[in-house]
């Protein structure tokens, strides 16, 4: 089952709002261990699986964060601000599927609680970047239109999340997204993970876990592929690449990077099965990514960029 718990009341909080940094760009900072847990009660359903704890908390770089504890790794959701705790049972259950998940597809479970931290606004969650994150402020400045990214929670030192809930209906896909990003940055991923890979795979299993709110993704990525406006894979590869492309459209509906990352990932499991990203992921820090590509897809990028669109193009696709 899920538990939730409130952070002592003396804890301040301070929010913003964002969306994600590639794998090279966390950062990754020293942590003082916290010495107070959070308590709280229960709820929701029965789960095999480890469960996730919400706490609100309210602490400027303090070093108690409300991540500390968590029974065998589990996520622990932190809430910041007032009129958070409707998204608290529904980050909670996602994340612990996604423990399960990341443990049986990509064969990691984390020794310590991912902590997600979930602040009400832009202002709110730029400000939780720096207090919560230890982001310095000019490139916690820099997330003002994002609604994720990952890093370190600095009272603990363990993997975090941090999310800006300003759309909230989106809360919980990125809370997964971002979540399944902290897996990547622990599996022995080969040299030159293009940017959308890493975003298109934690995209699609976010997907499988709490699809996302715009479900005529697919049909709006046909629509734009078959008017040639939408991305290549090519033009996607780094993350300034991906920032300027995401930056192009409105930040309150996805981009069409988004949608063509997702795409791949679903074409990939598609063609090659879905163990296919975690074989690619697990293929060592000595191989390049486009040979571990090949060697799992028989497909050099060219080539599978160019299957990806002519199955967009194809009649039928997206119309479900």
């Amino acid at each position: 089952m899920s538990d939730i718990c409130r952070a002592p009341s003396w804890l301040r909080c301070d929010n913003a709002a964002t969306m994600r940094a590639p794998v090279a760009a966390v950062i990754a900072l020293s942590a003082a261990l916290a010495t107070v847990a959070c308590a709280g009660g229960s709820s929701g359903d029965p789960s095999p699986g480890p469960t996730a704890s919400i706490a609100p908390s309210k602490s400027p770089r303090a070093a108690v964060s409300g991540c500390e504890g968590g029974p065998d790794g589990s996520p622990r959701v932190v809430l910041h601000g007032e009129g958070l705790d409707s998204l608290g049972p529904a980050i909670s259950k996602a994340l612990a599927k996604a423990s399960e998940r990341s443990d049986s597809a990509y064969g990691y479970r984390p020794s310590t609680s991912i902590c997600a931290h979930v602040f009400p606004g832009d202002r709110e969650f730029i400000r939780g970047l720096h207090d919560q994150g230890g982001f310095d402020r000019a490139t916690a400045a820099t997330y003002e239109k994002f609604l994720g990214t990952f890093g370190r929670d600095i009272a603990t030192g363990n993997d975090a999340i941090f999310i800006n809930a300003i759309l909230p209906q989106r809360v919980v896909f990125i809370a997964v997204h971002e979540y399944f990003h902290v897996v990547q940055s622990h599996l022995p991923r080969p040299v030159g993970v293009p940017t959308w890979f890493e975003e298109g795979i934690a995209d699609w299993e976010a997907q499988k876990i709490e699809p996302h709110p715009q479900t005529n993704w697919l049909a709006l990525l046909v629509s734009s592929q078959r008017a040639g406006s939408a991305p290549s894979l090519s033009s996607l590869a780094t993350w300034d690449q991906w920032r300027t492309t995401v930056a192009q459209g409105n930040p309150a509906n996805p981009s069409a990077g988004y949608h063509k990352a997702r795409a791949a990932a679903m074409f990939l499991e598609e063609t090659d099965g879905e163990g296919a990203a975690s074989e690619i992921l697990h293929s060592g820090a000595t191989t390049l990514f486009e040979e571990a590509f090949r060697a799992v897809t028989g497909l050099g990028l060219a080539e599978f960029e160019s299957r990806l669109e002519a199955f967009l193009l194809a009649p039928g696709t997206g119309s479900q």
